[in-house]
């Protein structure tokens, strides 16, 4: 603050203490009005943050810009109340209204905008901030018209980062029509914006997403966009999503970036079925993958079998991996075992716990894998436990049931008896 102020010869006594010394930031409702008779534009701000001891009332400058047909001004303005109602002057109605249109203020800003200005802010030109912000808030929307400009957005705008906002906005609003908009824009020269788009298009459960999911995984070729496919088509359970994971695993990439991302989407499909793939791919000598991933890799094989009832072999694996000289490989291969959930491996885990308060993230992973394997086996005996119970109270039961028909034939032998009638005098007599 002392060096600001010998260096501006201006106080910033109150900028730090409402910036630094007390918590939060403003939290402003913004709006806009028109009032076409007066040649008036009235601009409403709230500061609606909560406010107590530790969070103020901020008073800080800004500045509201309008613009126009060939035309743009900016208006200065100070926050400093709980509500401000500024009027401004204008030579005739503006298409865009802008609140701290430089972003000089740390705030949260709640400017609702009539979808025509979002429309204008989108076409211009010469300011992206207006083209993120308008594309941002066109996610709200569901008409035809605003997918059709976020379209327009996707293919044509000159900046990626409003290209791949567009994309977003198109996946939040999440109707057919716009999963069709996105299906149609997936070739992007920009890989950061195609990216983006298959990510966007892998958010929808839809037979249309499904089939340009496959598509985009028979003609790319870059791993990162390749990830986002897979696990849009695993999330499908089908045949095809399965043999395209599958080949995905057997592909060679940069450090297996491919490979990698394909045994990502494993964990979505999640079938056991697949677990032979994956071992052939840990075990390739010309793996490049990185030590995490390859850890990464075997917590996959481990969940992928944790309902299996034969384990040993994947067991033995996993302990093949718990002395390997990576560290980050050993932590993967015992934390797998905990996703395996076989408790046989207890005492193997075990003896990587220790290290007092000093522990290394081995020790520590052998300790959390550990007290859940003990977990699952006191799960298992009470289950034992319950399982022997009930069956006792089985066998009670059909024993009383036993019982039951016993006595409901000696009640119905009982009821015949007594149903006979009595014989007459003239029948004993013929008799």
């Amino acid at each position: 603050n002392r060096i600001i102020e010998e260096l501006s010869g201006r106080s910033f006594d109150a900028f730090f203490d409402q910036w630094v010394y007390h918590a939060r930031q403003p939290e402003l409702k913004v709006s806009y009005s028109w009032d076409a008779e007066q040649m008036l534009a009235k601009v409403s701000v709230q500061q609606t943050q909560k406010r107590d001891a530790d969070v103020l009332l901020f008073s800080f400058p800004t500045k509201i810009r309008f613009r126009g047909e060939g035309w743009s001004v900016d208006h200065a303005i100070v926050v400093s109340e709980a509500s401000h109602d500024f009027y401004l002057k204008l030579d005739e109605k503006p298409t865009t209204v802008r609140f701290d249109p430089d972003l000089t203020v740390l705030a949260k800003v709640d400017f609702k905008k009539p979808r025509s200005m979002l429309y204008e802010l989108m076409a211009d030109s010469t300011d992206v901030l207006s083209r993120l912000i308008a594309t941002k808030a066109l996610g709200s929307e569901k008409d035809k018209k605003t997918i059709g400009k976020l379209k327009e957005a996707l293919n044509g705008d000159q900046f990626y980062g409003v290209r791949r906002r567009a994309s977003e906005a198109l996946a939040k609003i999440g109707t057919p029509e716009a999963l069709l908009a996105l299906t149609a824009s997936a070739d992007q020269s920009n890989a950061r914006v195609r990216e983006q788009v298959v990510r966007d298009i892998g958010k929808f459960y839809h037979p249309v997403a499904r089939r340009a999911s496959k598509q985009i995984i028979e003609t790319e070729s870059n791993p990162a966009i390749l990830r986002w496919a897979y696990r849009s088509l695993a999330k499908y359970h089908c045949e095809d999503g399965r043999q395209a994971i599958s080949e995905g695993l057997k592909s060679t990439s940069y450090r297996d970036y491919q490979a990698y991302y394909a045994q990502e989407a494993i964990q979505v499909i999640d079938d056991p079925s697949l677990t032979s793939d994956l071992v052939k791919f840990v075990s390739r000598r010309d793996r490049k993958v990185p030590g995490t991933w390859f850890g990464n890799t075997l917590e996959t094989i481990g969940r992928l079998n944790r309902n299996e009832k034969k384990k040993d072999g994947i067991r033995d694996l996993l302990v093949g991996y718990a002395n390997d000289p990576n560290e980050r490989i050993q932590r993967g291969a015992i934390q797998a075992l905990g996703f395996l959930e076989d408790t046989r491996a207890i005492s193997i885990v075990a003896s990587f716990t220790g290290g007092g308060a000093d522990k290394n993230s081995v020790q520590k992973a052998a300790e959390g894998t550990l007290k859940k394997l003990r977990g699952l086996k006191k799960v298992s005996i009470e289950l034992k436990d319950l399982t022997s119970e009930v069956m006792k109270l089985k066998e009670q039961n059909e024993s009383l049931e036993e019982d039951v028909k016993d006595l409901k034939k000696q009640f119905e032998a009982k009821e015949t008896v007594d149903a006979v009638p009595e014989k007459s005098d003239s029948q004993e007599s013929d008799d």
